[in-house]
């Protein structure tokens, strides 16, 4: 299905495809050669991206695309980004974003997350970054930021 997303002729979509962590490396090395900045700036910031994709990606021409590939924990020399976190008895949250992402612990209910005007389940925050109406930032990006808050999450409260 991705593969085919990949080829969409509208940008959002191959945007949306390039950044979806289950893209397969092939199909992002093709989306590296996008004709848009957008979708190159995706599959930059794309975990699977190969590693000499990203060498190709670091160089291109937009900014954007190569401060993706800057912070693709796959590029060579990459230096891991290093997240502050608050940590209370009811909450993580992660500093120094955009928004403050929370990720909330109640013992009986499952834990939720809530971020800008959001509030839901991972499987929700997930739909949202990769939705349309979320073009402002490479999606890899916000969700390696998931990721870092879901491992001090589990780290803190053990679930």
């Amino acid at each position: 299905m991705l593969t085919e997303l990949s080829k969409d002729s509208n940008w959002y979509v191959r945007r949306s495809a390039a950044g979806n962590p289950n893209t397969p490396a092939d199909v992002l090395t093709e989306l590296s050669k996008d004709s848009n900045w957008g979708v190159r700036c995706s599959a930059a910031g794309n975990p699977n991206t190969p590693a000499d994709v990203l060498t190709e990606l670091a160089k291109d021409s937009n900014w954007d695309v190569r401060c993706s590939a800057a912070g693709n924990p796959n590029t060579p020399n990459h230096k891991e980004t290093t997240y502050d976190f608050i940590v209370t008895d009811n909450y993580v949250a992660v500093k120094g974003t955009n928004h403050m992402w929370y990720k909330h612990n109640n013992p009986k209910i499952a834990p939720f997350y809530t971020c800008g005007c959001f509030c839901g389940s991972r499987e929700q925050l997930l739909a949202r970054i990769y939705s349309i109406d979320n073009l402002s930032c490479d999606p890899a990006i916000r969700v390696r930021i998931l990721e870092a808050l879901d491992k001090k999450f589990k780290e803190v409260f053990g679930r």
